[in-house]
């Protein structure tokens, strides 16, 4: 509302336009200075989750949630994008590319046309030289993905400077760079990626069907068809293939929505149902620990006011159960019992260091990390996913600072008639570990 109050106060002021994206550049500076100095905890967590979520920089610890990992992450950047979207993100993109490089392009100004032919060749050259741009980055102290962010956000409002867009058009590109930018970030973002993908390919359709003159060759579809040449419908055929041919690919069976339904289940939560109902009806309840009475026991579905400090003082009885914080809402939903550390990553670090300690005292020391005098841990709870390498092992090795994944395991690579085969992990001499192949899994935890 601010900004629509600036814009209308600046259009009748008759102040020139190009000057209102940096009067709105300079007013954001202006109170990032002023924060900074005045709250620079709040600072802090605005660009801690900007580049969380926005920022293509999610930490390690971030990484550890499964969906919250960088949609690139698994393969090649070509093969992860085409198997979710095929064509249609390319050509998304290349309606955006269209719509901001076009106009630029055709204008009567030679330096217009000089910005856009550079503005496309250093994003380019980025692309294409990546390990020479990251050590670039490096040297000037910059994150590479936030570098390449700044770089496209200036190229933008570079545009903006030398040509007028549509406003409808350009809000479309700059809510399309966030979810873009966002899904790129963490996987979990991505539905809302295809939505992007979904408007520029139509937009995309729409720039091509104006090229070859197909809406303005007639008025009714008899008459279209009998004026349509031959290169059009080549290109109007192209382009149906080019953007449907690849979903209609066979490559496997399709099965309707109540027989994938059917198909699925509750997960490996229920491998916990008997160690979470032992745990509910046998262990004492939170708040009674040592009391010898009921009256101070504490209702898990009760509201409980956050204290000023975030430091909620336990009534005496209560006690904490140590998992990773994987389990964290089984254990408060099931067993309805306190958890040490949940999946908000509350209690996470002092987690890794109590699963990796190398003796009791050491593990003692990571509970009195998380509990204040007077509270206590009094169970424990693992399964042979904590000690798997290939599964949740290497998770609390990305929160303590101290140790890798490294100093506990190492791949070795059994020669086949093929090659090499999946790694098998062995543990490091001291280290209580699971060993594993592709073959067989036994478990050894002492």
């Amino acid at each position: 509302m601010f900004l629509a109050w600036l814009a209308r106060e600046w259009e009748q002021r008759s102040l020139e336009r190009a000057r209102y994206p940096a009067a709105v550049g300079g007013l954001l500076i202006a109170i990032g200075i002023v924060t900074a100095v005045v709250l620079p905890g709040l600072t802090g967590t605005i660009r801690t989750n900007l580049l969380r979520f926005v920022g293509l920089s999610a930490g390690a610890a971030t990484r550890t949630i499964g969906e919250a990992q960088p949609f690139l992450a698994g393969g090649s950047p070509f093969q992860t994008i085409y198997s979710e979207y095929r064509l249609a993100f390319f050509t998304a993109l290349t309606a955006a590319v269209t719509f901001l490089g076009r106009p630029l392009i055709r204008s009567d100004e030679t330096r217009d046309t000089v910005y856009a032919a550079a503005a496309i060749a250093l994003v380019g050259g980025i692309y294409l030289a990546r390990p020479v741009y990251n050590r670039l980055a490096g040297v000037v102290g910059f994150n590479p993905q936030v570098l390449g962010i700044l770089i496209v956000a200036a190229l933008l409002i570079g545009a903006t400077l030398r040509y007028r867009y549509d406003a409808d058009r350009f809000y479309l590109i700059v809510w399309g760079a966030f979810i873009t930018s966002a899904a790129f970030t963490q996987v979990r973002f991505n539905y809302y990626l295809a939505t992007v993908v979904a408007i520029f390919t139509a937009l995309f359709v729409a720039q091509v069907a104006s090229y070859i003159d197909l809406r303005e060759t007639a008025d009714s579809i008899s008459e279209s068809t009998r004026q349509i040449e031959g290169w059009q419908a080549i290109v109007a055929v192209t382009l149906v293939f080019a953007l449907i041919g690849p979903f209609i690919v066979w490559s496997g069976p399709t099965l309707a929505a109540w027989q994938t339904g059917g198909q699925n289940g509750p997960g490996a939560v229920t491998v916990w149902d008997d160690s979470l109902e032992w745990m509910n009806k046998e262990t004492p309840e939170p708040g009674t620990l040592g009391t010898g009475t009921q009256d101070q026991a504490m209702n898990p579905t009760k509201t409980y006011d956050r204290p000023a400090d975030s430091d909620y003082d336990y009534p005496e009885g209560a006690y904490g159960v140590q998992s990773w914080w994987d389990y964290g809402h089984w254990i408060t939903v099931q067993g309805e019992r306190i958890p040490n550390a949940n999946p908000f990553q509350e209690g996470a670090a002092e987690a890794a260091d109590y699963l990796l300690a190398p003796n009791e005292t050491a593990a003692a020391d990571a509970l009195n990390q998380k509990m204040a005098e007077g509270d206590e841990t009094r169970y424990v709870m693992v399964d042979w996913k904590m000690v798997t390498p290939g599964s949740k092992f290497a998770a609390p090795t990305v929160f303590n600072d101290n140790v890798s994944r490294s100093d506990f395991i190492e791949p070795a690579y059994p020669r086949t008639e093929r090659g090499y085969g999946r790694p098998i992990h062995f543990a490091h001499s001291g280290t209580t570990i699971a060993r594993s192949s592709d073959s067989t899994r036994t478990m050894a935890v002492q």
